[in-house]
């Protein structure tokens, strides 16, 4: 199951985007394949947010809401909800070493991707402070 962060949708969405391409060839890829595309209100939330934010210019927030409402319509899709273990898998990402570094948003992806036994697709290298979280950069899959 791949579970992507709000950066790689927008990329998906934003035609001028140099990251366009990688990022949309790894969603079709996803989507042909059948493989679980979990989407969480926390990602949803940030690419929401992101897409009202006209300075950013990632794409009018009726062309994002209707790319959003098209994700949720695949047959593969799924929404992830927090489980009875997230606040214990929580307590042990922000136990980590170096989980200072990374924001409340990056600690709780990444506790119900631990939860969920998801990839975070993603092209924040700061996940990979993280033990036992599987990431794929689809800009740069092989690394």
């Amino acid at each position: 199951a791949h579970i992507p962060d709000a950066a790689v949708l927008m990329h998906c969405l934003r035609l001028e985007s140099p990251f366009y391409a990688p990022c949309r060839n790894w969603l079709d890829a996803v989507v042909i394949s059948g493989t679980p595309l979990l989407l969480t209100d926390l990602v949803e939330t940030a690419f929401l947010d992101a897409s009202r934010n006209e300075s950013l210019q990632v794409a009018p927030i009726a062309e994002a809401m209707a790319f959003w409402k098209d994700l949720m319509r695949l047959r593969n899709t799924a929404r992830l909800t927090p489980g009875s273990r997230h606040a214990q898998t929580l307590q042990e990402v922000i136990d980590s070493p170096n989980s200072h570094e990374l924001t409340t948003r990056q600690v709780w992806l990444a506790s119900m991707a631990l939860d969920a036994g998801a990839m975070v697709i993603t092209m924040d290298p700061s996940y990979a402070l993280i033990p036992g979280l599987k990431t794929q950069n689809p800009v740069r899959p092989s690394a």
